[in-house]
């Protein structure tokens, strides 16, 4: 009987074969599923782990390279501009326009009656039927508006002239609300008369010489005059009141006593 040659020795179909490779036997027998998995999966979790630090590597990097350009930019902004902006503070809301007197001005009807005030002067506009009405001094509220009188009596503005000076003294009187004293001011006309009566007893007579329609804040009428003036205002037109209606009256002569 002859032994197998050195190179192929097989022993039978069910028996392990053995092949010799560089002087050692090895088995040729396939490997069961369970070895080859035991074999692949160490190897893939290797893949796995090698692919993940790559990618994380990239991230870090290209996060890295970004920050490193802001930051870069950001010095060179900073090295171009020495001072921070500076942004300018946003302008203060602009103070209500100052209007003249009207029926929403201080001492209007949502206003207080103070009855304890005295008339420091009367008035007397024989066209309107008017004899001997109140005068009663005001100036302006703590917002820079006119005050008003209350009820049927005609306003003094204090800011304007004395009523015995030789400049412009300026009355207000409502003409749809507490009386409507001057409701019809403007059927006054050139050449009409106006009375003041002083407390002090005497008496300033006044001729028209001008009448206008201005807008509720033209404050002109309350200007300095070189002359004795007497200057009545009212809200025009009437019920709408979004203007004033302006009666301009220079001294004529002044009356001891009352002039009816």
């Amino acid at each position: 009987m002859s032994l197998p040659s050195m190179g192929d020795w097989r022993l039978g179909r069910n028996q392990p074969q053995y092949l010799l490779r560089g002087g050692l036997c090895v088995s040729s027998r396939p490997k069961g599923w369970r070895e080859l998995m035991a074999w692949r999966w160490p190897r893939r979790l290797v893949l796995v782990a090698a692919g993940l630090a790559t990618i994380a590597g990239t991230v870090f990097s290209t996060g890295l390279v970004g920050s490193t350009g802001k930051d870069r930019m950001s010095s060179a902004a900073g090295a171009s501009s020495p001072h921070p902006a500076q942004h300018p503070p946003p302008p203060s809301p602009a103070p209500p326009p100052v209007r003249l007197a009207g029926p929403r001005s201080a001492g209007g009807p949502s206003s207080a009656a103070r009855s304890s005030d005295s008339a420091v002067a009367w008035l007397s506009v024989p066209r309107l039927g008017l004899g001997h009405v109140p005068i009663l001094d005001r100036g302006l509220d703590a917002d820079g508006q006119m005050l008003i009188a209350p009820g049927r009596a005609v306003t003094h503005y204090t800011l304007s002239s004395p009523l015995e000076s030789s400049s412009n003294a300026v009355l207000y009187g409502h003409d749809d609300i507490q009386g409507s004293v001057f409701r019809f001011l403007d059927r006054v006309v050139r050449g009409d008369e106006l009375r003041v009566q002083l407390s002090g007893g005497s008496t300033r007579v006044y001729r028209v010489t001008a009448t206008k329609v201005s807008a509720a804040t033209d404050l002109s009428v309350l200007k300095a005059t070189s002359a004795p003036t007497l200057t009545l205002f009212t809200c025009f037109p009437y019920l709408v009141d979004d203007h004033r209606f302006v009666v301009v009256a220079a001294l004529d002569h002044i009356s001891e006593g009352t002039v009816e």
